[in-house]
């Protein structure tokens, strides 16, 4: 995991080990924050700050204008239902003290970059309170009346609202945040909503009351702790979370040990090959040798042998011719002599030619030698095979995760893959379109952005520091 510190981006990164509460071990680094190029450059709007400054003044201008004229109609509305002078009087000025305060808190919240809408909220029924009040005196059939008494709460509204959303939008884009709930439009919609679906289920509850209240209660009891950070629905996350992390592992290991086995198969293979063309080389040269010389010997015996006939044949033309026959005797011994050595030649070229059929044996030994590259192919086949099955598991396995978990479980991969984006807020918007495309249960990018952001800090334990840094004045908030 990579944790962020609030520091200069020049100084140097950390990284260690550390563990969790369960003793599980976790390596992190630490990075500075803002990154080089990021974050404040000291350059500031300065029209822009001396204009809110000035709307600022103008707002405790406009509270405590609307605050007088709306604290007599109050006590007036409130006098006619109690009589009571202190308690009168201060239950008047509550409210148009509480939506102040409300508004205040707003503006604080806004400058620090977070969402306003609980605080707008307030302020907002507060000063429909102050209104209802107001409006008692006001004759309804009369539009001037109802804008004398009503329309001082309206414009300390409007320009409370106004200035909370103008600096909650600045806030939230130099942090580089979605700007949420950006009119009351939004926030009525919400409620509606929340109305909505609280009837719904009434309805249901109608309709189907045993299936209803059945599907509730298995709801209660996966999603509600049953010990402080434990829920049921938790505890089969991380388990369906172990599962697919084992389920990954498994799958490299198979891919390791497939790929090491390919390649010892093919160096053998290759080996043997060698071995069986040298082999085969040598034998045909020692064969190309051995008939040479045996050629040789043959030429070189006949030569002898016709040298030897002449010479008979020069002695028998000195002898007599008594000796006539005797040496055209030895000369017919001497020609089946010669014979057999001619047949001796002959079984020699026989052996040449064995020779020859050994060399096509070796061939065939070639040929065996193919024969089990392929089976070494096959084997390679059915490995990529098994790892096509574990990676249909391991989506499985992810199809069963909820689309936050799914989330989480892929940023969480870029960190073991070594991908650079992990842990960089920039590329956040990046990340989920990346993720929405790969199937993620959720349909908008907003939300899945929402959820890194979120598994960024919790990952990274200096990760609020950022968050909340910023500088406690007014300029250094916008």
């Amino acid at each position: 995991m990579t944790m962020i510190r609030g520091t200069a981006s020049d100084q140097p990164e950390q990284s260690g080990t550390v563990k969790d509460g369960d003793g599980t071990p976790r390596r992190f680094t630490t990075v500075g924050w803002p990154p080089p190029g990021g974050g404040s450059t000291g350059d500031r709007d300065n029209g822009y700050l001396l204009t809110i400054s000035i709307a600022f003044v103008l707002l405790i201008a406009v509270a405590g204008a609307t605050m007088y004229v709306s604290f007599a109609a109050q006590v007036d509305y409130i006098g006619a239902h109690k009589d009571d002078g202190l308690a009168v009087y201060l239950a008047a000025i509550s409210w148009d003290l509480a939506a102040v305060v409300f508004g205040l808190l707003g503006l604080a919240t806004a400058m620090r970059g977070d969402s306003a809408l609980r605080a707008r909220m307030g302020n907002l029924l507060c000063v429909a309170a102050s209104i209802m009040m107001n409006a008692a005196p006001a004759t309804w059939g009369d539009p001037g009346s109802m804008l004398v008494w009503i329309g001082p709460p309206l414009l300390y509204a409007g320009v409370s609202d106004t200035i909370i959303l103008e600096v909650q939008r600045r806030a939230l884009a130099k942090r580089g945040l979605d700007n949420k709930h950006a009119s009351i439009w939004s926030v009525l919609a919400i409620i509606l909503w929340g109305v909505v679906g609280i009837i719904a289920w009434v309805l249901r509850l109608v309709f189907a009351p045993k299936q209803t209240m059945s599907m509730f209660k298995a709801w209660y009891l996966q999603e509600v702790a049953y010990a402080p950070g434990r829920t049921v629905a938790g505890d089969q996350a991380a388990a369906a979370e172990l599962r697919a992390g084992s389920a990954e592992e498994i799958a490299e290991r198979v891919r390791t040990e497939s790929q090491a086995a390919v390649e010892a198969a093919e160096a053998r293979a290759d080996a043997h090959i060698r071995e069986a063309e040298q082999a085969a080389q040598e034998r045909i040269q020692q064969v190309k040798e051995n008939a040479a010389e045996q050629v040789e010997a043959v030429v070189a015996e006949q030569s002898e042998r016709a040298e030897s006939e002449i010479e008979a044949e020069r002695r028998l033309r000195e002898q007599q011719q008594e000796q006539h026959s005797a040496a055209v005797e030895g000369l017919e011994s001497e020609t089946t002599r010669l014979r057999r050595e001619l047949d001796q030649a002959a079984t020699h070229l026989r052996e040449a030619r064995s020779e020859a059929d050994q060399r096509r044996g070796y061939e065939q030994q070639l040929s065996q030698v193919s024969e089990e590259l392929d089976r070494v192919q096959r084997l390679r086949s059915e490995a990529l095979a098994s790892v096509r099955q574990q990676q249909e598991e391991s989506s499985i396995l992810f199809a069963v995760l909820s689309g936050r978990q799914q989330v989480e479980h892929l940023y969480a991969r870029l960190a073991r893959v070594g991908d650079p984006r992990h842990g960089d807020p920039a590329a956040v918007h990046q990340l989920a379109e990346e993720f929405l495309r790969q199937g993620v249960k959720i349909e908008s990018v907003n939300t899945v952005a929402r959820y890194i952001r979120e598994h960024m800090s919790e990952s990274g334990p200096q990760l609020a520091s950022v968050a909340s840094g910023s500088d406690d004045s007014m300029g250094g908030a916008l």
